[in-house]
């Protein structure tokens, strides 16, 4: 599991990207990638292109984000 927060030159947008396993192990630094101070203010997308499993606490986490901030979409590539 890898959760990779990247922000545009402009911090206008962040893209937070899973790679393998989206499941409750990566709860922390999911949160930590859009609690970023950074990410205040910016269109948040996540990428699961490179995504291998999700389960129901990887959802619940997406939605906790989007009741959270209520900015965002999902990438389906």
């Amino acid at each position: 599991m890898s959760v990779i927060a990247e922000f545009s030159e402009s911090d206008s947008i962040l893209t937070i990207k899973i790679v393998d396993k989206f499941d409750f192990s990566a709860l922390n630094a999911f949160r930590a990638a859009y609690n970023d101070k950074r990410a205040e203010g910016s269109v948040i997308t996540v990428d699961l292109k490179e995504t291998s499993m999700m389960d129901s606490s990887a959802l619940s986490m997406l939605l906790q984000m989007f009741w959270s901030n209520g900015t965002g979409h999902f990438d389906k590539g």
